[in-house]
């Protein structure tokens, strides 16, 4: 498994070929086709067993803003450390290979934080949020910012940085609630109400 991990993150999922990691590991190919039926079930087993236990547990500070910075920092560490370095070797593959990426998402994030342990779920609890928070928000904006920030933008997630994208991104959005009524196109004002 470790070898699977190690290839992944050097050179892509494609190229950890069943042979490359067989060799890495100094096993036959027999050997590995007796405990997984293919590379995916590797590697997923892999990211389940070595990979899912390293991820940081989100901390309670007894704030919104506190648990969203500990958040982002958690993220900061996965994305540049062991762990990221297997997640950006999946990418390119996930994003042609669905089975690939839904076994992926489940292993790293699907029940690892309870809904109701959510920093989103544990603010609207204490009142800082209205009770039509979405507490999908979170996941669905930062991530993609920070891979941005980090990988095409070459930047470090300084404190600057993660001050922004909470105090100035996250929380006003997750202050205005779930929209129920479309939004006009940008740039251009909601017609006015016919009389």
């Amino acid at each position: 498994m470790d070898a699977a991990l190690q290839l992944v993150a050097e050179a892509g999922f494609d190229r950890a070929t069943i042979d490359a990691i067989a060799v890495r590991a100094g096993a036959s190919k027999a050997t590995l086709y007796r405990h997984w039926p293919g590379k995916h079930e590797l590697v997923v087993d892999a990211i389940r067993r070595r990979v899912r236990p390293s991820l940081p547990q989100l901390p309670d500070t007894g704030t919104l803003r506190g648990d969203l910075l500990a958040a982002l920092e958690a993220m900061h560490q996965v994305m540049t450390g062991d762990a990221g370095l297997v997640f950006f070797g999946l990418l390119v593959a996930m994003r042609t290979d669905p089975e690939l990426a839904a076994l992926t998402r489940e292993q790293l994030f699907v029940g690892r934080v309870p809904p109701e342990k959510s920093p989103v779920a544990r603010a609207v609890a204490r009142g800082e949020l209205p009770s039509d928070a979405d507490p999908s928000l979170v996941r669905r904006i930062a991530p993609p910012l920070v891979f941005t920030r980090l990988m095409l933008m070459g930047g470090k997630l300084d404190e600057s940085f993660l001050t922004n994208l909470v105090d100035d991104i996250l929380i006003p959005l997750l202050m205005a609630g779930r929209r129920t009524s479309p939004r006009p196109p940008c740039g251009r004002p909601p017609s006015p109400t016919p009389k």
